[in-house]
């Protein structure tokens, strides 16, 4: 560091505008390749969710629910960080009546993981990042 704490202050102030320059290129870089949420249906919920190799966060909402709304980013994130070793789905419970009834979802947001078809882990209401973490690490494979 220079004796002169004038150059010091703009030196370090100059490094700081570098290193938030780098972070938010890496930051754009990496939501450009962004994993997002797929959206599922009554259709083909079987095949996309229950039949998957991989286990799947289903995230039961709709449109106009303010909580799935809270929940949507932090699905998103979670989708960015572990979307290569776990599916992150999404089902309009407006649009698709039938795979909510058949799981007796009757609040939103449900999110409802699947391992091998089965039901692992159930989770109603909003959630922060951490805990949704904590609760599916154990899955991610």
């Amino acid at each position: 560091m220079p004796e002169d704490p004038e150059l010091g202050r703009i030196m370090q102030e100059k490094m700081e505008r570098i290193m938030r320059e780098r972070r938010d290129e890496r930051e754009a870089e990496l939501a450009e390749h962004k994993i997002k949420p797929i959206a599922v249906t009554d259709s083909n919920f079987d095949s996309t969710v229950l039949d998957s190799e991989l286990p799947v966060l289903v995230d039961f909402s709709a449109g106009w629910c303010m909580p799935c709304k809270v929940m949507e980013p932090i699905i998103e994130d979670m989708a960015s960080k572990y979307g290569s070793r776990m599916v992150f789905a999404k089902l309009n419970v407006d649009e698709n009546p039938l795979i909510p009834a058949r799981y007796e979802v009757l609040g939103i947001p449900t999110l409802i993981l699947f391992q091998g078809g089965i039901e692992r882990e159930r989770i109603v209401g909003v959630v922060s990042l951490k805990r949704l973490e904590q609760i599916l690490i154990p899955y991610i494979t």
